[in-house]
């Protein structure tokens, strides 16, 4: 209980201080994407299945998307900086013009403290392109300053199918 509401107050004030710049909200204002031909995803390096990781890989395999994979730990010593190279990796893709969304499939676990880091949230909150999450267990700053954010896997899929289905109808 006590623990929770320390982080709970903390993140209260980071959403604060990032709203008060103008940042928050920042994600959601960003337009739809209109395709989705390249995808970073961001997943946990845990060998379990997860599903969206398990349906990006085939939509890959199928030659419908190119499909970026990197793999961390989302809980462990190190997440943060972890975090942003896997954030420089993904602003690589998108400084070469190839980046349509960035997908976080955090997997299980408890806390996932390491999605409500200042300087991560911060860094987020201006990301060029939409973050899609499946939100955690324990609410994140991500899981509210993200483009969309699901509680289930099925309601992050349906939205990259409406994408998908919206660029074939307007091809």
């Amino acid at each position: 209980g006590l623990m929770l509401r320390a982080w709970a107050e903390r993140d209260a004030r980071v959403r604060e201080a990032l709203d008060a710049n103008g940042l928050w909200e920042r994600q959601r204002e960003l337009p739809m994407p209109r395709r989705l031909r390249r995808v970073f995803l961001l997943e946990p390096d845990d060998g379990a299945p997860h599903a969206i990781a398990d349906g990006l890989a085939r939509w890959h395999e199928l030659g419908m998307i190119a499909l970026i994979r990197h793999r961390l730990a989302f809980e462990e010593p190190g997440a943060v900086a972890a975090l942003h190279r896997a954030l420089d990796a993904a602003e690589g893709q998108w400084e070469w013009g190839t980046l349509d969304a960035m997908i976080v499939e955090p997997g299980t676990g408890f806390a996932f403290r390491a999605l409500s880091d200042p300087g991560l949230a911060q860094r987020l909150c201006t990301f060029p392109v939409p973050i899609l999450t499946r939100r955690t267990r324990s609410v994140t700053l991500l899981d509210g300053l993200a483009f969309r954010s699901f509680d289930t896997a099925p309601e992050l899929a349906a939205l990259l199918i409406e994408i998908l289905h919206r660029e074939l109808r307007e091809a």
